[in-house]
């Protein structure tokens, strides 16, 4: 169930506290957990990256949605006690099915049905400040995801392949070459 917030016109700047880690998995940058302490307007700055956010209002209802990468400050309403988790992807990261960069305020709602949601057709466990690791492996294993190794390269000292990859470019090889690589 998608719902769209309806809050004043002239709503302060929001108190929120915030929490973050950086994350061991090579496709994530960081993960944010946030409690709004009071109702008003966080302004998202662009920050180079797309995010995952989970947002769950007072009454217990969650809302999953991809944030692009924001080429703008963005004014993003809140209610006090509401508190969400944000999963903000490295550089290289990208959705596999996508066919167009989100970007500015444009967001992707996401279908929530009690503790999962749904991302092109596939069925993923909600979002924690926890779980980021292992919900971001099994988006990569549905392919859901993908990496762009060369902005890889450019953002990173020492890229590592996704987990659970395999190496097979040498067995793609025509043997004449092989041979010539294998020497």
């Amino acid at each position: 169930m998608n719902r769209i917030r309806s809050l004043p016109e002239q709503l302060p700047i929001m108190v929120q506290k915030h929490t973050s880690r950086s994350s061991p998995h090579p496709w994530i940058d960081t993960v944010w957990q946030t409690v709004c302490l009071s109702d008003g307007i966080y302004k998202a700055t662009p920050d180079g990256s797309w995010d995952l956010l989970r947002s769950v209002a007072p009454d217990g209802i969650s809302v999953v949605f991809l944030s692009g990468q924001a080429t703008e400050p963005v004014d993003v309403p809140y209610v006090e006690g509401e508190h969400s988790v944000v999963i903000s992807f490295a550089a290289h990261v990208y959705l596999a099915h996508d066919k167009e960069v989100r970007t500015g305020a444009a967001v992707r709602f996401l279908d929530v049905e009690e503790d999962e949601f749904s991302l092109d057709g596939v069925k993923l466990p909600l979002p924690t400040f926890l779980n980021a690791e292992v919900l971001v492996d099994e988006m990569i294993a549905a392919r859901l995801l993908a990496s762009d190794d060369v902005v890889a390269r450019a953002f990173t000292e020492k890229p590592r392949p996704p987990p659970n990859a395999r190496c097979s470019s040498i067995s793609r090889t025509p043997p004449v070459l092989r041979r010539r690589i294998s020497s």
